[in-house]
């Protein structure tokens, strides 16, 4: 499976991306628990 760099490097960005959004809202999250506590 031979991908183009240009698309190679475009799943990788929406990889990370999707992967610090997650993190942002794991984060999120978790301040809203200790601010309702």
């Amino acid at each position: 499976m031979h991908l183009e760099p240009s698309a190679f490097f475009n799943i990788q960005k929406r990889v990370k991306y999707k992967i610090i959004s997650q993190k942002i809202t794991t984060l999120k999250q978790e301040k809203a628990k200790k601010y309702r506590s």
